[in-house]
């Protein structure tokens, strides 16, 4: 099983959820940190599979009324995952990581695109969950986007980037929606998914991330 994969996902999310969690995941009262590590992989994941829902969910809608916000924070998004690295001011810009990094409490404009994807999310879920990246993880992992894969997975640090993990994200164009492939109500009913312990969409061509 290779590390950060849909299989590392579906196997800790089904040990978190089952009743032998009290027992044998704590020790003296306390989570083991490898356990820890694992969650914070997963949670990661869980978000970062949003991210790519809400753009496929939102992009292409009519803006009207309600919508109008959400379709214009899809395209916003679009933009940052069609283009994670761009040249602002004569400067290479990591566009993507700067979304992942931010504090979604900031007042920013990356915090108002997190406010309008995670809304469902409660003000504690969100203390726990956010930043995505905390500055510490941003120095250890390499983004790669890569659009011809629907599951992603974290990489081994090369001899060139010794202590540096690559961290590929799947952001295939959306199937045609239908019930062959993905349903408008299956990509809603994931976003609308806060449950923490729950990190992979049932619908495996919902993009499942490495982190």
């Amino acid at each position: 099983m290779k590390f950060g994969t849909r299989d590392l996902l579906i196997s800790h999310q089904t040990y978190l959820q089952s009743s032998k969690i009290p027992d044998e995941g704590l020790q003296n009262g306390k989570t083991e940190p490898s356990e820890e590590f694992v969650t914070r992989i997963c949670q990661q994941a869980k978000l970062i599979s949003q991210l790519i829902t809400f753009i496929w969910r939102w992009s292409d809608k009519n803006p009207m009324d309600e919508q109008n916000r959400k379709n214009v924070a899809a395209k916003k998004l679009k933009d940052i995952f069609d283009r994670p690295k761009q040249i602002e001011r004569g400067e290479l810009t990591d566009k993507l990581m700067g979304l992942l990094t931010t504090d979604i409490f900031s007042d920013s404009s990356n915090s108002e695109l997190l406010k309008t994807v995670f809304a469902e999310y409660s003000e504690e879920q969100k203390k726990t969950l956010f930043p995505i990246f905390s500055e510490y993880e941003a120095k250890r992992y390499a983004l790669f986007v890569d659009v011809e894969r629907f599951h992603g997975q974290i990489g081994d640090p090369t001899p060139n980037d010794p202590g540096i993990f690559s961290f590929t994200i799947p952001y295939p164009p959306r199937p045609q929606l239908g019930e062959a492939t993905v349903s408008e109500q299956e990509l809603e009913t994931w976003l609308n998914n806060t449950d923490i312990t729950h990190f992979v969409a049932e619908n495996p061509y919902i993009p499942t991330t490495s982190s």
